[in-house]
């Protein structure tokens, strides 16, 4: 059996509630860019950058590039890293996009009110999952965390997450050889 050995990293914690400070901001992306605002006596028209939307493709980008480098720290090829991040960043956009919460009650159909509900719901379970992914990931400081927490798309035979899925339950078919008379022995059997 291999040991692993622990070492202290006192970037750890403080890691984890900045994460948890840009995962604020990008649950209420335009309140944050409000308040932003005008806490740094910033007008409008002196403003650099004068949208929210800022906020969400930032936060979608970072959450990119993190994914990006911890599966190619995973051994991931550069591929299927980008990949992964890629479907990452789709979660990550549908967590940090502001959605109309305000209007809801304004609004007078209940099928378009429960749509928006619903949408509502998604974000805050695609903020729920991305949230807990780094908090387990800083907890035990492992990139497979990151890299291994969603299947990639174009998974083909030699997909790595069905791999290591396959060698972890001890499931010899991922062994199995490729040749047509191997399915035909194996049904008769």
């Amino acid at each position: 059996m291999s040991t692993q050995l622990t070492r202290r990293d006192p970037w750890r914690w403080p890691a984890l509630l900045l994460w948890f400070i840009f995962f604020l901001i990008g649950l209420w992306p335009e309140q944050s860019f409000s308040v932003m605002r005008t806490a740094g006596y910033v007008f409008s028209q002196n403003a650099i950058v004068n949208s929210y939307h800022f906020i969400t493709w930032c936060l979608v980008g970072f959450i990119v590039h993190f994914t990006y480098h911890r599966c190619l720290d995973s051994r991931f090829p550069p591929l299927e890293a980008l990949g992964k991040s890629i479907q990452l960043g789709v979660v990550a956009f549908v967590a940090f996009v502001d959605l109309p919460v305000k209007l809801i009650p304004d609004i007078r159909h209940t099928l378009d009110q429960s749509i928006v509900i619903g949408m509502v719901m998604t974000k805050l379970l695609a903020w729920l999952y991305l949230y807990t992914l780094m908090v387990r990931y800083y907890w035990r400081r492992q990139s497979n965390i990151i890299a291994y927490s969603l299947p990639w798309l174009a998974m083909g035979k030699n997909d790595p997450t069905t791999a290591q899925r396959s060698n972890v339950s001890g499931d010899s078919s991922a062994s199995t050889s490729d040749s047509p008379g191997s399915s035909m022995e194996e049904q008769v059997d």
